[in-house]
């Protein structure tokens, strides 16, 4: 109920500070005058003299100690302000916003002023989340074309392209097929992919070079893992990767 007396106590005490010396000092020179013309000429002049310097030395203590207050008072107001536009901050972050876009092609981080390519997701500096990317969906030609020329979105970056590979990520799925491919053993022992022609060992499930999928086996295998190419048969989830995708000549299951 009376919280507000003691609301900017600091202040208070340096104000209090001061009006004792005020008061000491007048004290300290009213009695001094007192004594010269009364009884202690000498000792009133000592007073006279005296008496505000020792009420002003006398309020450096209590000064000080207001002083000191009135400074952690400060310190915790402005910690608090710190602490918080750090939230606001971090919250704001985990908003999307829209990045700038600037005349040379590239677009800049509204939070930070990072410069990077068009088509980013996140800044790569704050990790600020921007809204400019579309959400991902699949091929529509009636919607996703530029200037007459049918475009898709990349399967990885998600970013309208023209051709593959990807200009923003590099993804090209002609390096980078799901669905395993069957090859044979050559003369040399070993088996050539037939997506980039690289002669490698015959145990390899995946291309060393555009990491196309294989299949090592013949025809009549009961099935293989979408994911890394390993042929079963095996139950459940692959024992190579994990995959719990099966293709085999007829269906996925």
């Amino acid at each position: 109920m009376l919280s507000f007396l003691y609301e900017n106590i600091g202040i208070k005490i340096k104000t209090l500070a001061a009006v004792s010396f005020i008061v000491e000092a007048v004290t300290a020179v009213i009695a001094g005058i007192v004594m010269i013309f009364d009884y202690a000429p000498l000792a009133g002049l000592l007073t006279l003299l005296f008496g505000p310097v020792i009420a002003f030395v006398a309020s450096w203590l209590l000064y000080g100690f207001g002083e000191l207050i009135d400074k952690l008072e400060r310190i915790e107001k402005h910690t608090k302000g710190l602490v918080t536009k750090f939230n606001s901050n971090i919250e704001d972050s985990k908003k999307p916003m829209k990045p700038i876009e600037k005349l040379s092609g590239e677009i800049e981080c509204p939070v930070c002023g990072q410069k990077m390519p068009k088509g980013r997701g996140k800044c790569e500096s704050c990790g600020q989340i921007f809204n400019s990317n579309p959400p991902k969906a699949p091929f529509n030609p009636e919607k996703d074309v530029i200037k007459g020329t049918h475009t898709w979105r990349c399967d990885k970056c998600n970013t309208l392209i023209t051709k593959y590979p990807c200009a923003f990520c590099g993804y090209d799925p002609e390096k980078a097929k799901n669905i395993p491919l069957k090859v044979s053993v050559n003369s040399n022992g070993n088996i050539v992919c037939p997506v980039c022609n690289k002669e490698q060992n015959k145990e390899n499930l995946k291309c060393e070079s555009c990491e196309q999928i294989f299949i090592n086996g013949q025809p009549d295998i009961p099935f293989w893992c979408k994911k890394c190419g390993r042929p079963g048969p095996y139950d459940n989830y692959c024992p190579n990767c994990g995959s719990s995708i099966k293709i085999s000549n007829e269906k996925s299951y």
